[in-house]
């Protein structure tokens, strides 16, 4: 299958893609010729026949041009691949996004661990719901048959919460982000239409807030995609956001070779193999006697009474005072909970 793409600053119906006559046409019947030489077709016209929709428009004095200059192209013999084709306005260029859907067999998913979103302790409203679900919790201790088999519920039921939570999040960001685009596209189409450049500076301000929204996006993306700066990157595009889905995938193991030699990709016996590595890793080996009383001889021991200091019990402040001095951006056990979550929540949870 071909797909091809880009801003062609040129189109190949003015009657339905531009607001007025086509001033390129040389560019046209190069491109022409690439579409019938290769038997392309319009993703987006294919799923919009008859629809006028345009991903540049520019105001220049009391003239407004409008044009469908941002194109995907794809085999025709592949084209009922297309599940959709669709036009959005950003807030970081003079074009819109141009996004299209195909079916293609996906691979197996990759199961991968949950991070907390440290982003969320910015946030009043989590906060206060969190201080609120865990002194409900609190209140369960006596259905476990001990402290620490509690707090490890906890930490699952923890994750549910956050989980639940940027849900909820992420379908009213959903919600705002969607009106944002209507009411640009909208207003686009009112001013190409009726030739209204007065609302020139209204669809400059919603292009603004449109910018700040992905700019938001952008730099939980960089975490996840383990960008130091958002300066490292140019404009959030979908390429960006694609880094971090590819950083995820780089953890991933996709074929593992066996004992045997041969290479397996199914998930059991990748499993398996790796059960056997790190166990035949970390076995215990016979050791010589000779050799380990030179290698033990001379060590310093601890005194009796050190031994009696060490085995104290930690005080509640000393915990607090390690918890303090551990560094960020580092989660110290496998439940994904980041030193920055303990030390915003250790006045709640730390005498648990």
């Amino acid at each position: 299958m071909l797909v091809i793409g880009g801003d062609w600053n040129c189109t190949m119906d003015f009657t339905k893609d531009r607001n007025g006559e086509e001033p390129h046409s040389v560019s046209v019947g190069v491109l022409r010729d690439i579409i019938n030489q290769f038997d392309l077709v319009d993703i987006w016209r294919t799923k919009h026949p008859n629809t006028r929709q345009y991903t540049w428009v520019k105001v220049s004095g009391a003239r407004v041009s409008a044009a469908r200059l941002d194109r995907f192209y794809m085999s025709r013999n592949q084209s009922n691949r297309l599940l959709g084709a669709t036009i959005l306005p950003v807030g970081f260029s003079d074009h819109h996004i141009t996004m299209a859907q195909l079916s293609i067999s996906p691979g197996p998913r990759q199961a991968s661990y949950w991070k907390f979103n440290v982003k969320l302790l910015q946030d009043a409203t989590f906060c206060s719901g969190f201080q609120i679900f865990w002194e409900r919790w609190g209140q369960r201790r006596e259905e476990y048959e001990s402290l620490s088999q509690w707090w490890d519920v906890g930490k699952v039921q923890i994750r549910l919460f956050c989980q639940q939570y940027t849900a909820l999040s992420s379908s009213e960001a959903r919600r705002v982000l969607g009106e944002l685009e209507r009411s640009i596209s909208e207003m686009e189409v009112e001013m190409v239409g009726q030739g209204n450049v007065s609302l020139q500076a209204n669809l400059a301000e919603l292009r603004r807030d449109l910018g700040s929204f992905f700019q938001v996006k952008a730099k939980g993306a960089l975490v996840r995609a383990r960008f130091s700066m958002l300066k490292e990157m140019d404009a959030p595009s979908s390429f960006f956001f694609g880094l971090e889905r590819q950083s995820g995938e780089a953890k991933g193991m996709h074929c593992l070779r066996l004992s045997d030699g041969r290479v397996t990709s199914v998930v059991g016996e990748m499993r398996e193999r790796t059960v056997e590595f790190y166990t035949e890793l970390y076995r215990a080996e016979m050791c010589d006697p000779v050799c380990a009383q030179v290698l033990f001889a001379g060590l310093p021991k601890l005194s009796l009474a050190q031994r009696d200091e060490m085995d104290i019990p930690l005080l509640s402040h000393e915990l607090a005072e390690a918890v303090t001095q551990m560094s960020p951006g580092r989660a110290p056990g496998v439940d994904g909970l980041p030193v920055e979550f303990y030390k915003k929540f250790w006045g709640i949870i730390g005498q648990d």
